[in-house]
C-alpha cells in the first residue's frame, strides 16, 4: 500500500533535522576535544568552549529564539533552585561528619567565578538548548523530546574512563532536571542561572575559595563518588518531577509544544 507524499514530508522534514543536530552536536563535542588538547587551562578551554557554542547557537538564531528573558522573578526562582540543589548535599555532609573552614579569597575565586559561568553557559546550551531547538524545528512531540534532551546531557560523559557509577547517576539525574526545566521555564534564563549557581556554590564557594568543606566536596562531574552523590542525584531527581508538576500546573508550553 503506497504512502501518500504529504504524510512522508512531514516524517522525512523530522528525520533531517535531528540527524542535523546530531552531526552539529558531534562537530561541537570534537571542537571541545580540539580545545582541550591545546588549552590546558581549564578557565581558558570553558572560555573558548563558550564563545564557540555562543557563535553557533547564534548563527542559527537559538538565542533570539529562546532569549534570556531578564525576568527578576524569574532568575531569583532559578537562583534559588540552583542553591537548593548544592544545600540539601552540603547538609548531608555536615549530617555525617563534615566541617565548614574558612577559605581564602582571592584571584583564584574570580577566575573559579568566570570558570562557572562560562562551564554552565556551553554546557546548557550545547547539550539541552540545541536539541530542543531543532525538535521543535522538527516538531518533535514532547513525549520524545523528553528523553532524547535528557540523553544529549549524558552522552559527552558515556566514554570517560574515569566516570562512577554514581556520578553518571549525577550526570543523568542533572540531565533531566535542567532538560525540564528547558522545556517548562519559557526560555534559557531558567536552565543556566539554576545550573551557574549550582555549579558556583558546590565549585567554588564550598570548595576553598570562600569556604572549605571538609573532607566531603560537593560532587558535580561523572567522576564523583560517595554518599553525598547519590544524594545530590536525588534531590536532582525530586527537583525535576517538582518542576513538572508545577508547570503543568500553570499550564506552560514547552518549545516542541508551540510550534
Amino acid at each position: 500500500m503506497a504512502v501518500p507524499t504529504h504524510a512522508l514530508a512531514p516524517a522525512a522534514r523530522a528525520v533531517r533535522e535531528i540527524a542535523a543536530c546530531a552531526v552539529l552536536l558531534v562537530a561541537i563535542a570534537a571542537g571541545l576535544q580540539l580545545i582541550e588538547g591545546y588549552l590546558p587551562n581549564p578557565l581558558t578551554r570553558a572560555i573558548f568552549g563558550a564563545v564557540g557554542v555562543s557563535i553557533v547557537v547564534g548563527q542559527l538564531g537559538l538565542e533570539k529564539d529562546a532569549a534570556l528573558r531578564l525576568e527578576g522573578r524569574r532568575i531569583a526562582a532559578s537562583a534559588t533552585l540552583g542553591l537548593l540543589l548544592a544545600v540539601i548535599p552540603l547538609l548531608a555532609a555536615l549530617a555525617t561528619g563534615s566541617r565548614i573552614r574558612t577559605g581564602e579569597v582571592g584571584l583564584a575565586t574570580v577566575l573559579g567565578v568566570a570558570q562557572s559561568v562560562a562551564v554552565a553557559y556551553r554546557d546548557e546550551l550545547w547539550l539541552h538548548g540545541l536539541p530542543a531547538f531543532f525538535a521543535r524545528r522538527a516538531n518533535v512531540p514532547l513525549r520524545f523530546v523528553l528523553p532524547y534532551l535528557v540523553v544529549t546531557g549524558i552522552a559527552p560523559v558515556l566514554l570517560d574512563a574515569h566516570a562512577t557509577p554514581a556520578g553518571l547517576a549525577l550526570v543523568a539525574s542533572s540531565s533531566l532536571l535542567f532538560t525540564v526545566l528547558w522545556l517548562r521555564g519559557g526560555g534559557a534564563v531558567v536552565p543556566v542561572v539554576a545550573h551557574l549557581v549550582w555549579r558556583l556554590v558546590a565549585e567554588v564557594v564550598f570548595a576553598g575559595d570562600v569556604f572549605d568543606l571538609e573532607p566531603n566536596k560537593l560532587p558535580t562531574g561523572a567522576r564523583a563518588s560517595g554518599t553525598l552523590v547519590w544524594v545530590s542525584a536525588v534531590a536532582m531527581v525530586a527537583a525535576a518531577l517538582l518542576t513538572w508538576r508545577w508547570a503543568v500546573r500553570l499550564r506552560l508550553r514547552s518549545p516542541a509544544e508551540d510550534s
